[in-house]
């Protein structure tokens, strides 16, 4: 489903709450005449609400310390928190997520020690996990969904990601959301050639959602593929992009 152009500055003010009560209630009554722009709200208020979840800035906070007193570079990894409002999700508490940052900071270590400048897959094999489902996480889901695109996003939650493949590229959905999980995936089955060309078409949009992401995966299939000069660009513009993966693409910059 792909959002209709004419609509794209209300999608907007509705989901940034900037709409008054006159319009508000008239956007509304909109939707429920219309299924499928209902649909599409649905899903970007849960991609909006997922993506500020999983960037979090006191559990950045908090995870920037943990790295302070590491003295080493942190690769950023981060479990949703609990979000207060009537789109609450079951989360892992904090100090899951610590401790899941101090697994990263062990690897990083072990790869810095025996290797200082690390060598491009090794750094790769440091710095990956796969992105958060943010567009339909499992616990607000009631079994397994009916369409290819939802079977997809479970089974990529599950790390079933050969399966989340086959469904991705048997519908081919359209929203970039969903093309930014299928690059992810085949990053996560080792195909980083695939990976790198569907991240590629994300790019078009720097003011998209999953525009730094993209850029932040693309230089991990680089790294996966041996190419490090080709991951440095990407790095740089992850750097440049001032966004979450700023402090990473800068500790992966020393290290190559």
């Amino acid at each position: 489903m792909k959002q209709d152009s004419q609509y794209d500055d209300k999608f907007d003010r509705y989901l940034r709450d900037e709409m008054d009560a006159e319009e508000r209630q008239a956007f509304e009554d909109l939707l429920n005449e219309d299924e499928s722009l209902k649909e599409e709200v649905d899903l970007q208020e849960d991609i909006t609400a997922g993506i500020d979840l999983f960037g979090s800035e006191e559990l950045k906070r908090q995870l920037q310390q943990s790295e302070e007193s590491a003295t080493v570079p942190l690769t950023f990894s981060q479990e949703r928190s609990k979000e207060q409002s009537d789109k609450a999700k079951a989360v892992r508490p904090l100090y899951f997520a610590l401790a899941t940052a101090a697994s990263f900071i062990l690897v990083i270590v072990a790869v810095w020690l025996l290797n200082p400048g690390g060598s491009s897959q090794d750094l790769y094999a440091a710095y990956y996990e796969p992105y958060p489902n943010v567009v339909n996480p499992v616990e607000r889901s009631e079994g397994i969904p009916t369409d290819a695109a939802g079977q997809a996003m479970y089974y990529y939650e599950q790390g079933n990601y050969q399966q989340a493949i086959a469904l991705f590229t048997q519908q081919m959905p359209t929203d970039v959301a969903y093309q930014f999980y299928l690059g992810v995936s085949y990053l996560a089955v080792q195909q980083p050639t695939q990976a790198e060309e569907t991240l590629q078409t994300l790019l078009s949009d720097s003011e998209g959602a999953f525009y730094e992401p993209a850029l932040w995966y693309i230089s991990l299939a680089r790294l996966a593929n041996n190419q490090p000069d080709a991951a440095k660009i990407t790095l740089q513009q992850v750097v440049g992009f001032q966004g979450e993966y700023a402090t990473d693409a800068q500790a992966l910059l020393e290290q190559l």
